[in-house]
Order: C-alpha cells, then sequence, then structure tokens
C-alpha cells in the first residue's frame, strides 16, 4: 500500500519560510528530507528565499507602456468575442410559413 503524504511540494516553501532546520517537527523534517539532501542544502535554500523576497520589495512593479497594454487587452478582447453565428437567412427555415 502507497504511503499518502500529508504535505504539497508548496509547503517546503512555508518551511523555509517559518522555520530553521532544527525548529522543524520530526515529520516535517521527516518529509523535507526525502526532498532535499540535508541541514546545510535547506538552510541554504532558506537564505535565497530571503534573499529572493527582499529583492522582489525592493523594486516597483513594472508597469507596460500604454501602447503594449492596449494591444495586449485588444488581443484578449478579440479572443472572447463568441464563436458562433446566428445567418439571418437560415432563419426563414426555421420561423417562415409552412406549405
Amino acid at each position: 500500500m502507497e504511503r499518502r503524504e500529508h504535505y504539497d511540494p508548496e509547503d517546503i516553501e512555508s518551511l523555509l519560510q517559518e522555520r530553521g532546520f532544527d525548529e522543524l517537527l520530526e515529520e516535517e523534517r521527516a518529509y523535507v528530507l526525502r526532498h532535499l539532501t540535508g541541514r546545510e542544502e535547506y538552510e541554504a535554500m532558506r537564505a535565497l528565499l530571503y534573499q529572493v523576497r527582499d529583492d522582489e520589495r525592493m523594486h516597483p512593479p513594472i508597469q507596460a507602456d500604454a501602447d503594449v497594454k492596449n494591444a495586449v487587452m485588444a488581443a484578449f478582447r478579440a479572443q472572447q468575442q463568441p464563436q458562433w453565428r446566428i445567418w439571418l437567412n437560415s432563419l426563414g427555415t426555421c420561423y417562415g410559413p409552412r406549405k
């Protein structure tokens, strides 16, 4: 019988943000060690995650030029157009007089 995992892959990121390797519960540590080689890799990933998060906060969000935004929105609207059509000359066969 296959053993069901209690954690999702995204949980490693949560654990990296919340706790150091020594603070992990036994079950959490076992889960982490199934995916990482050990304490060194865990702490290195934790440091990298904090560095990336800090780097994201230092830069303002990227704003697209008005031309780019208008082109993307036009493409989106064109794709959202209904694909079906009603031809008026076909309505006569459905609603016209019966002979």
